[in-house]
């Protein structure tokens, strides 16, 4: 079930207040949704959280404050280790005391800073205060909200290896299991001959001790394909499941599907050349 708008930010408000955010270092709650959070040093009944109501949802950035008028938008200016890192305008909910705003491309440094730092500093502009928010814990709490939620088109992503452990954790976590990464994991290297680091990441060797299938199935394992900037972040540049690959000369890949994406049995062969396009890998086979 998805939920959005005012609706979203109330129950992610429930997830929050259900969990148990401290300003000492970040948490993360919820079943099937999740909220990473964290309150401030001078307010604990002040929090910020990162989450979303159920596992795909849209991403969404919530602050519970009472200490501003509900009837316009709450300005908030992030500094993360005495540097700016980002700006959002808050929206009023429901909930009263709630405010949020959809995540969207353009946040990305934010969580990326916030996910690096030590400490961050809240300034909120309309009622001239100030708060303080530990960062400790903030990385894989972040990561683990990306990695359940829905993203943005467009969104970049500092660690996507540190994304994708997360998600692998937080599913062999509810399941009471251990989680388990293979040596080969992760792959780094320039993958679209751009100068920039690529990171390939098999996420097939990423699983539950009592649960190696995790993320295999009759179509292969699941895999992800992350393009670098110059920013030193990573877009998504393909994600699938495949049963394996070879790269050819030219740098083209060769990609061994399902047979049911060449319109066939599973069993059938099915092989499609992929080719590196504007930092995507985009299919150029009939």
């Amino acid at each position: 079930m998805r939920v959005s708008g005012l609706a979203a930010a109330a129950a992610l408000a429930g997830i929050v207040a259900g969990g148990t955010a401290t300003a000492e270092e970040w948490t993360v709650a919820g079943t099937d949704g999740v909220s990473a959070t964290v309150c401030a040093e001078e307010q604990d009944d002040t929090c910020l959280a990162l989450g979303c109501t159920a596992a795909g949802a849209p991403l969404t950035l919530s602050l519970s404050y009472n200490g501003a008028d509900p009837s316009a938008p709450l300005g908030v200016s992030v500094r993360v280790d005495g540097g700016l890192a980002g700006a959002a305008d808050l929206q009023t909910t429901d909930a009263p005391g709630q405010w949020s705003v959809p995540v969207t491309a353009d946040h990305g440094r934010l969580l990326s800073q916030l996910a690096a730092g030590t400490r961050a500093t809240l300034d909120l502009r309309r009622s001239d205060t100030e708060l303080t928010l530990p960062l400790s814990g903030a990385g894989p709490a972040i990561a683990e909200a990306l990695a359940v939620c829905a993203r943005p088109e467009g969104f970049a992503v500092a660690n996507p290896e540190a994304l994708e452990r997360a998600a692998i954790e937080a599913a062999c976590r509810r399941a009471g299991d251990t989680p388990v990464f293979g040596q080969g994991f992760v792959r780094r290297a320039d993958l679209n001959d751009d100068g920039i680091g690529d990171i390939h990441l098999n996420l097939g060797q990423g699983y539950c001790e009592e649960m190696r299938t995790l993320n295999c199935g009759t179509a292969g394992c699941a895999q992800a394909f992350w393009s670098g900037t110059s920013e030193g972040t990573f877009l998504p540049a393909w994600s699938g499941y495949f049963l394996g690959y070879t790269t050819l000369p030219d740098g083209d890949l060769v990609i061994d599907l399902h047979g049911s994406e060449c319109d066939d049995i599973g069993a059938a062969p099915c092989r499609k050349v992929y080719r590196w396009i504007s930092g995507r890998l985009v299919s150029i086979s009939g």
